[in-house]
Order: structure tokens, then sequence, then C-alpha cells
């Protein structure tokens, strides 16, 4: 019995279902056959994520591990199985919220992740809170059965006892250890905020919100005088199998105020019951269906294959066939059905990974032609590798429409506003789709790309979104043009609009620049660190915490070892010449780092750090081996760690494959791997709009066409 993060869509899955086709299922089977996965003997599902056992012994799990519930040391989502640990003694498991427990052979009971109904459980040392490996419980042995939910957790011991850990069934308790004295329980189920107890005498007990009505025992009670009762399942619709095999739903009497039992006469012969909002009935002849509650019926989940186990994690849930294997159905916000990417299913399909599977020469040839990508409000400019750009703009209902005929060009940058694109030759030219642009030059016609200056000199340009520019010349030298609506970059000057560029230093020595906003990093070719600009946050790493700004670039430290620095909206990142990564002013979302720090401060010892990105409110850095990590605010799912949560130290993006480009929105992430492939995570919606509704979030990266994306 899990908890549900969201009840509105039990109707929807139940109204569009949809058969397997005979062809989709042999081809679905064929693929869980090559699986390297062990054949499984238990699942179960949580919120957002799975555990299985395996018939070795072995443990695994997927999903969301925003609190550690995976239990494989890291707080990074898997969109794919993953062993928790060498051993291969594991025998019963639960999957809560955001709470995972498991016992061994030897009676043994392990926690890991949070218990979010009690974060401070006094008899955990250290507490139960985002812990990302197995924590045992107190040193018995006699633990047999156990049982996870949104409510909290309840466990069984040989001796008949209930122990419960943090269960908050009832107004205003939550509780630790053991329920009562009595020495006969047999088995117990934890729903949402309700819990069902059987004892060895077939009679049924309840506490807390198990029916439909909302309607709270109010303390634990026996429902009614039955003695045949042998499985129980906890939700709001809950129930109850008979000895017979026959049904039972619990609903409240109007007349006597108390819980009874209504026969299901249709649902016989049932061999399993689950459920976490509504119930779901496993049937012997391996049929699964589940309470609609906008048809206000039983309606199947179709398959080709016969189940013998299904488990409920809320607006998903996971079931093993009669071969051990395992099938996934719902949503996959958090990668819990284990395939690798996040789309959903509305019928169980087997467990594949598709994910893999994309990274192949067919994949490759598809994605070989995609170089650069500047997002915009409400479009994208892409560089192909033949030289050529393009654009895609929803509200001009342009689709992929090429910028004039040149195939020359070899990098582009911008903003919302305007795009800038440097040729092979250092010329450096603009387009503007707007009818003005913050340099004063019309709308371009016809979609060609004009020149903004005279000359083939520039080596680097790079666009702030508040509408100035900076150019890095082959001579080395740094020059400003456009609106510095704030002046913090060139104060003093008549206007905030700068029509030619101005010199911002007499030094021929600057080797790269980054700018975000009003701030301004760039790194000498001597490794030393300078900035120019706004300091509110000490974005610019000046040893004045919240100055207002610099005017005239400024030395960072004393160092002479910077080798790249990408400035943010509210922190900024660096690479030293040694691999090792660093980061200044407040987190990258907002909050202080360090009680404020506004000095580069090391955030990654590992000396393997070769390039990085901010992308203003988050940053992404990639090692030598490939795999790319990234860290800061994450609402949108930007991080393409299997998660929503914000992150404040790097965490790895999900999937296979060697990275070796980002190009980032507010909202939106897209990223090349070296054999070509392009693939995209976050929210797909514009900038502007930031509408999930109608393009949805996707938290892990999903491989795209390079010019449909």
């Amino acid at each position: 019995m899990k908890y549900h993060r969201t009840r509105s869509l039990f109707t929807v899955l139940l109204i569009f279902f949809i058969l397997c086709t005979t062809a989709q299922a042999a081809n679905a089977v064929q693929a869980a056959a090559s699986s390297t996965l062990p054949a499984f003997t238990q699942i179960s599902a949580g919120a957002g994520h799975v555990l299985a056992v395996g018939a070795d012994g072995t443990l695994w799990a997927w999903g969301d591990n925003s609190s550690g519930e995976l239990g494989d040391g890291t707080y990074i989502a898997r969109t794919s199985p993953v062993q928790v640990g060498t051993e291969k003694n594991w025998v019963t498991i639960a999957a809560g919220n955001t709470l995972s427990a498991a016992i061994k052979k030897d009676g043994s009971l392990w926690m890991w992740g949070t218990n979010v109904k009690n974060r401070q459980i006094a008899w955990q040392d250290p507490p139960l809170v985002d812990r990302s490996t197995p924590l045992r419980y107190g040193k018995e042995y006699n633990w047999v059965k156990i049982s996870a939910g949104t409510a909290g957790l309840a466990a069984i011991r040989k001796d008949g006892t209930l122990w419960q850990f943090g269960v908050n069934a009832l107004p205003g308790n939550i509780a630790n250890g053991k329920l009562n004295n009595d020495q006969d329980w047999a088995d117990v189920s934890v729903g949402s905020s309700g819990l069902l107890a059987l004892k060895k005498d077939g009679s049924l007990w309840a506490m807390g919100d198990v029916v439909p009505t909302g309607y709270n025992t109010g303390k634990l009670v026996q429902i009614g005088s039955n003695h045949d009762i042998d499985q129980i399942a906890a939700s709001f619709y809950s129930v109850v199998r008979k000895k017979d095999g026959s049904v039972w739903s619990l609903h409240k009497d109007p007349n006597s105020n108390s819980i009874v039992l209504e026969p299901l006469d249709d649902m016989n012969q049932a061999i399993r019951l689950t459920g976490d909002f509504v119930s779901g009935i496993l049937r012997s002849d391996g049929t699964f269906w589940k309470w609609s509650t906008g048809m206000d019926q039983y309606e199947q989940y179709k398959c080709p294959m016969k189940l013998k186990d299904v488990d409920e994690g809320g607006d998903f849930g996971v079931a093993l066939d009669e071969n051990g294997a395992i099938w996934t159905y719902g949503i996959n916000t958090w990668g819990q059905r284990g395939n690798g990417l996040s789309d959903s299913s509305y019928i169980p399909i087997p467990y594949e990974n598709p994910l893999v599977e994309e990274t192949t020469p067919d994949a490759i040839s598809r994605s070989d032609f995609f170089v650069d990508q500047v997002f915009k409000s409400w479009g994208t400019y892409t560089l192909k590798s033949d030289g050529s750009l393009w654009l895609s703009d929803e509200v001009q209902k342009i689709n992929n429409q090429q910028l004039g005929s040149d195939t020359d060009w070899s990098s582009i940058t911008g903003n919302s506003n305007e795009l800038y694109a440097l040729k092979k030759d250092g010329s450096l030219w603009s387009y503007r789709p707007g009818d003005q642009a913050p340099s004063g030059l019309p709308r371009s016609a016809a979609y060609e790309l004009d020149p903004l200056m005279p000359g083939s000199y520039w080596k680097v340009v790079t666009v702030s979104d508040t509408g100035f520019a900076v150019g890095l010349k082959k001579d080395g030298t740094l020059w400003l043009w456009g609106r510095d609506v704030w002046q913090k970059i060139n104060k003093g000057a008549s206007g905030s609009n700068i029509d030619s560029p101005v010199q911002l230093s007499q030094n021929k020595d600057w080797q790269s620049v980054s700018v975000f906003n009003s701030s301004i990093l760039a790194v000498k070719n001597n490794g030393t660190l300078w900035g120019l600009g706004d300091n509110r946050w000490g974005q610019l790493g000046i040893a004045t915490k919240y100055s207002t700004g610099v005017s005239a670039f400024t030395r960072i430290g004393s160092t002479s070892d910077w080798a790249q620095a990408e400035t943010g909206e509210y922190a900024s990142v660096g690479i030293k010449k040694d691999g090792t990564l660093w980061q200044w002013g407040m987190s990258l979302s907002g909050s202080d780092l360090g009680g404020g720090t506004v000095t580069p401060t090391l955030i990654s010892p590992l000396k393997s750090w070769v390039k990085i990105w901010n992308a203003g409110q988050r940053a992404y850095a990639l090692q030598s081996n490939g795999q790319l990590f990234a860290w800061g605010d994450n609402a949108y799912g930007q991080l393409g760690n299997g998660s929503a949560k914000a992150q404040n130290t790097p965490a790895r993006v999900a999937g296979a494959g060697i990275w070796k480009d980002v190009f980032t929105s507010g909202t939106y992430t897209s990223g090349i791997q070296t054999d070509g492939s392009v693939w995209n995570w976050g929210n797909k919606g514009s900038d502007l709009s930031r509408s999930p509704n109608t393009y949805g979030y996707q938290l892990s990266p999903v491989l795209m066409s390079p010019l449909n994306n």
C-alpha cells in the first residue's frame, strides 16, 4: 500500500486503456529476456521508486532517489535498475513514499531514505533522514513482515508483536515502537493515512483513514466479527480477502457509524491485493483489475502475460509475470518504470532499456549534423556540421527554416532577441527576428544574417540576456556593445545603449570571457581571473561581500592557475589547471553557499574536470571520462538526474554514453554525446510560457532528432 502523489490520473488511466497487441508483446518479451537482470521473486513500489529481490537474493532499485531511497549510496535518480550493495541475503522488501525497508535472511531489519511522517526518528542515530545506504534497526534477528506507505512503516516480529515507525494514522499521533502489547499479529498493511492489521485468528483491525468517506477510526478498532480474513490492503478504498478467495471492500455504515465489509462478487479468486488511493486485485488467472473512481467499477489492465504479483506505488505500478520478469505501467516521472526514459504507459509493459539501445550507429547517422544550439523564448537556432544555420520559431510559425544559404558559419550565441554568428573567417553577423534590436539595427529580411560590423578579427562573442554583447578579438582585446541597462559594465557612459564597440580594457592578453546579466568574468593567458560589473551576490569572487559592483576589471584572488570561469545569476563556477572544480557567490539557486562565500571555494577535489557551463541558476561540468554532472535549481528537471529536486552539489546526469557539449535555457537543456547523438531534458515549453501542461517534463535525457527538439 503506497502513497499516491496525484489522484486525477487514475481516472485517465482507466478511461484511455488500450489493448496490448500480440506483436508488441512478443517484441517486448524478447527485450526482457535479453536483460541481464535476474529473475525476481518479490517487488515493491513506492511513490517514485521500486525495490526488487532477485531469485539469487540480490536487492535492486530504481526511480526517484532524492532522499536516498534507492540505497545505492547516492542521491541520483536511476532510470534503470541498479544493485544495492553486493549481498545476496535479502528476502522481504517494502517501498514507501521516500522510505525503503528490507529484511535479510537472518531476520535483521534495515531502513534507508527518509520517513517523511517523522523525519527525526528518536530511535535512530543517525536519524533516518536522507540515508543513502541501508541502516540497521536494533540488534534483533526476529523480524518477519514489513509494510511501508506514506503513513510510515510497520513491522511484525516472530513473537507476534506489531511495531510502528513514524505511523501517523491518527490525528496528531506519531508513534514509534510497539503498537500495543498483543502478541498475536499476523500481517500489517500501511497506506496513505491509515493502517490495517490482521491477527492470527483471522480478525481484522483498522486505524486511521481506510474508507473513501474520510471516516477516521480515531483509534485501533476491530472491523466486524469475522475470523476468516487472510489478506489485507490498506488504502482509501481498502479491500480484504477471505480464506475462500472472495474479496470484500470496506465501507462506512451510516446507520451504525462503523466500518463494514461488502462483498465484491465479480472479484473472487484473488491471490494478491494492493493499492494506495484505490485498490487493485490480482486474480488466480493472472489478470489484474483496478478500481476506477470515474467509472465506479473495476477495470482490467490488459496484458498478454499471466501475472503472479503486482504492487501499486501511486500513479504507477510494478508487476511480475510467471517467469519472474518485471512489467511496469503508469506515470514515469522519476524513472520508476526502469526503462531509461520518462515516458508513461497505460498498460503493463515488460522491462527494457531503450536508453542503451538508442546509442547505436543508426542513432549516430540521424544526429551527426548537430553542432551548436541557442534557445530563444519561443524557438531555437541550430548550427549544423555543414556550416548552415537554421531557425524554429513558434510565434512566427517557422519550422526549421534555413537562415540564408551560407555554409561557413563556425559558432553561434544569442538571447531571446537576437542571434550572433561567427564565420570561419572571423567576421561577425547578426539576425534579429524582432522589430527592433538592442543595438538599434532594423529587423533582418528574408531570414538573412546581416554583417554587424566590418572586419574579420573576432574570436569569441558572448551575449547577455539584458541586451549587451562582449567580443574577444583575435588580438586578445575585449569589446562591449549593446544595451547596458543597469550601467554596471560601462559606468559613467552618457547612455545605456552602446551603438558601436567600446574597449573594456587596454590589455591584449585575454584568453576567455563569460557574461551573465551585468556580470563579466574573464581569464587571461597567464591563468589569472578577473571580474567586472554586478557583484551583489558575490558572483564576481571579489572579496567584498555583496558589493554593488566594480567598474573596471579587478583581479580575483592571487593565483594564476585558472583554466575556465563561468558566471551566473547568483554564483559562478570555475576550473583550475589542475582539474579541480570551484564555486563562489551564493548557491546557484540563490541560497547561501558556505555562509555566503564570495571568494572561490573548492567544491570537488577531483582533478578530472575539463569543461563547465553556467545556465544562470544551475551549472554543468564535464569530466575527462565523458561523464556529465549538474547542480543548482531543478524545478523543471533541467539537471537531468531523474528528479526535480534542487541539487547543491554536482550530481551525474542520467544515461549512458560520453558527453561532449551542453546547451541550456531557463527551463530546458540539450546535450551532445561524442557519437553525435542529441539528448534533451527539462521542460520543453518556452521560457516565457513555462508550460509543462503543454510540453511536459523530461527528468532524464531523451534521445531526440536535433532539428525537431
